[in-house]
């Protein structure tokens, strides 16, 4: 897997998983009522003003599952 820097061009794809309502079900923001004005602001601002909600809404979803012996 190889991560990259946000670009505007992602802007219509990001829009539309954060307002996917089988993807939103697992935030405890509200993604679902973002327009594409907010998701560019969050591009040009290096993606850092909801980074920490993003990942405090994954990793409280997350389970880790032990090994089957």
């Amino acid at each position: 897997m190889k991560l990259r820097t946000l670009c505007e061009k992602d802007a219509a794809s990001m829009l539309a998983w954060m307002q996917d309502p089988a993807v939103n079900q697992f935030f405890r923001a509200d993604f679902a009522h973002k327009t594409m004005t907010d998701v560019l602001s969050f591009i040009r601002g290096g993606g850092r003003a909801l980074l920490s909600v993003i990942m405090l809404s994954v990793m409280t979803t997350m389970r880790i599952r032990e090994p089957s012996v």
